[in-house]
């Protein structure tokens, strides 16, 4: 949390000095706040109003109070396209979200044309990374390095093991077993 309030401030901090002087700051909080996913958007929504309620408990940034509009993408990426627009359109200074990686890669797109800065707290897919957009700051590490950190971490705690891959269906599962697998030199 404090690693997230230190980077959160940091991004803000210049954003703030080039707004009015007394002017809130919005921000966008975009996730799953519906379906499957949305226990943990919800989580998302809720870590992000205890950062800005206690940047606001000391003052706020540069003086300013930061205010959070939320909206739910689903994890879609045309709702997350709508999502980004809606907060371009409503001039915030900034976004933290998307949760899921497809739909953050989607919206980013958007907020890069329109000059917003995105703190992707979870979206972890490489795609991201190497789409080369410079608005984007990661909090998550990618797919890739989590497998190869996983598989090292195997190897290092039980180099004789037998291991057994099982994979379910769910997205994170999916994305990361690749991965690992390679890492460990399984197919």
């Amino acid at each position: 949390m404090k690693a997230l309030r230190a980077i959160f401030v940091i991004c803000l901090a210049g954003l703030a000095v080039s707004g009015a002087a007394d002017a809130d700051i919005l921000l966008g909080v975009a996730g799953p706040l519906s379906g499957q996913y949305a226990n943990l958007g919800q989580q998302m929504l809720i870590g992000a109003q205890a950062a800005v309620d206690a940047i606001n408990a000391r003052g706020g940034v540069a003086g300013q109070s930061l205010q959070i509009m939320s909206l739910d993408d689903g994890c879609d990426n045309r709702q997350a396209e709508d999502v980004a627009q809606k907060f371009v359109d409503a001039k915030v200074s900034g976004v933290i979200g998307h949760y899921c990686s497809n739909a953050a890669l989607a919206a980013a797109k958007i907020y890069e044309r329109a000059g917003v800065i995105v703190l992707a707290p979870v979206a972890s897919q490489p795609a991201l990374t190497n789409s080369g957009l410079s608005n984007v700051i990661r909090i998550a590490s990618r797919d890739d390095m989590q497998g190869a950190f996983a598989a090292a971490r195997i190897i290092q705690k039980r180099a004789n093991a037998r291991i057994a891959l099982l994979i379910d269906c769910t997205s994170p599962n999916q994305a990361h077993a690749p991965h690992l697998g390679r890492a460990l030199g399984r197919p």
